[in-house]
């Protein structure tokens, strides 16, 4: 059995860009985003001027003043990692069983299913942080880890089964035919950065327009004050960078679910 891959991309782009798949990540990131900037624009004064001040020694009260106004923005953004897992699970789900009265239940089997997404996401973490510092061929490792655990992910969702399962599911589709994986990967990935490219135009453009004012203006005031007169900008075109990241992750993650089923149809391993 030869994969399809036309049909595995048509209906990842077509689940992607489906608003009821992709709004329910941008709602979320949104809201989490929202809340990190806010925290940090409220008190971005203060932090400009402590990061100013640190440029020419750092002592212990300056670094605690900052730790204190930092705080919340990487509580806030731990908590949404963590909510993220959840939502992973679920748009996998939803990737499975596409029928609309199927969303309801993806968000409580996804739940369930929680512990398991969680070890899972952390073993791979984990191992590919430690190869990641192995001289030379860090990168490389990382990589390959990536390759090995691509459907570690779909397996726990789709078999209903552990973590281990779940690794050890992707290893024995990776081990059957890694070459194959490793072209659904590059794939995946390539139309991935496509469509974020794509929808992370404005923030580019408008980031790039402000570096060049920094580089002639600079100063605490000079940065206070471009956030504060293009804020209605940044917000804008922040929110169309997250609805691209929001259509990639919903792409990517259906598409697994595509090439996953096929390849456990054809290996009969699972």
């Amino acid at each position: 059995m030869r994969i399809d891959w036309s049909k595995a991309l048509s209906e990842g782009l077509r689940f992607g860009f489906h608003p009821k798949r992709w709004l329910q990540l941008l709602v979320v990131d949104a809201v989490f985003v929202s809340v990190i900037i806010s925290s940090i624009y409220l008190n971005l004064s203060d932090i400009v001027y402590i990061i100013s001040s640190m440029r020419t020694g750092a002592d212990r009260f300056l670094v605690m003043s900052l730790l204190n106004y930092i705080l919340i923005p990487v509580f806030v953004f731990i908590v949404w990692f963590l909510v993220r897992i959840w939502m992973q699970g679920s748009i996998i789900y939803q990737g499975w069983k596409t029928k609309d009265s199927e969303i309801g239940k993806s968000w409580r089997f996804a739940c369930r299913k929680y512990p398991s997404l969680f070890l899972a996401i952390l073993i791979i973490t984990l191992v590919s942080m430690l190869v990641s510092v192995i001289p030379y061929m860090g990168w490389v490792l990382a990589i390959v880890v990536s390759w090995i655990f691509y459907f570690a992910l779909q397996a726990v969702i789709i078999r209903n089964v552990g973590f281990y399962e779940g690794l050890e599911d992707s290893y024995k589709i990776f081990r059957k035919n890694p070459f194959e994986v490793i072209i659904i990967w590059l794939i995946v990935l390539i139309v991935n950065i496509v469509i974020f490219g794509i929808f992370a135009l404005p923030f580019a453009y408008l980031l790039l327009t402000n570096l060049f004012y920094l580089a002639q203006n600079t100063g605490i005031a000079s940065i206070i004050l471009m956030f504060r007169e293009q804020v209605i900008l940044f917000a804008t075109s922040g929110l169309i960078l997250l609805m691209g990241i929001s259509i990639a992750t919903t792409f990517t993650l259906k598409a697994q679910v595509e090439f996953y089923l096929q390849l456990r149809k054809r290996f009969r391993i699972l």
